[in-house]
């Protein structure tokens, strides 16, 4: 909800976390009907019953994935750049990654995206002006998100199978990079069935398959009654 509230203040919307935290808790369960454009969809609507204009809600959401993708990714890339073998991937490709990363962060690429899809919708310019200041507050925000969500994972693992401290960062990075992959994959639910099978993919580097399996539908388990309670 800080996220949301935060970008919506840099494009001059105005709205309570109360508002907030209920429309994303709306907006959440969507997220089980096939295909992320009812959920985009969804957000875009409940915030215009709170006077948010569609512009405003529809930017604040394209900018949260995108850095929110961002951010994740670079939780699992420095993790690998640690030396964490996670599926034998060579740590050579992580620092240009994590720069193609960073460049990606630029403002001027997000006010060019927003200022194509704006154009082909209303057929003319978005006036937007978006610092690096902004995207580096989202990104830190949402670093925060993910890293939290991490560690909730990781005690989650620990209360499931011994697993030591030494094994923190690297399931920060899995988990993270799961809900990357699943969330990049449009046709499936929520992730669902795609972030587990990614979980057991990386988690079977550090416990049996059939243990991976179970943690990882466990997961999904803790997730759901999160996101409905």
């Amino acid at each position: 909800a800080l996220t949301s509230i935060t970008v919506l203040e840099r494009l001059n919307e105005r709205i309570t976390f109360l508002k907030t935290f209920n429309i994303l808790n709306i907006s959440t369960l969507i997220r089980y009907i096939p295909g992320n454009i009812w959920y985009i969809a969804g957000r875009v609507e409940l915030f215009n019953k709170h006077k948010i204009s569609r512009l405003a809600s529809g930017i604040s959401i394209f900018l949260e994935i995108a850095i929110s993708l961002l951010a994740a990714s670079s939780i699992f890339l420095f993790a690998l750049l640690l030396g964490y073998d996670l599926l034998q991937i060579s740590s050579f490709w992580v620092i240009p990654i994590i720069i193609l990363i960073f460049i990606g962060m630029q403002p001027k690429i997000f006010n060019t995206c927003l200022n194509k899809i704006y154009k082909v919708i209303r057929k003319k310019d978005l006036q937007l002006n978006w610092k690096y200041e902004n995207t580096l507050e989202l990104y830190l925000l949402l670093l925060t998100h993910w890293i939290i969500q991490g560690l909730a994972f990781f005690f989650l693992v620990k209360s499931i199978y011994p697993t030591s401290y030494v094994s923190l960062i690297p399931f920060i990075g899995i988990y993270a990079i799961a809900w990357v992959l699943s969330f990049l994959t449009f046709i499936s639910p929520g992730g669902l069935g795609i972030k587990e099978g990614i979980m057991v993919l990386f988690l079977q580097s550090f416990m049996p398959v059939d243990v991976a399996i179970v943690i990882s539908l466990f997961s999904r388990i803790v997730t759901i009654l999160h996101e409905t309670l």
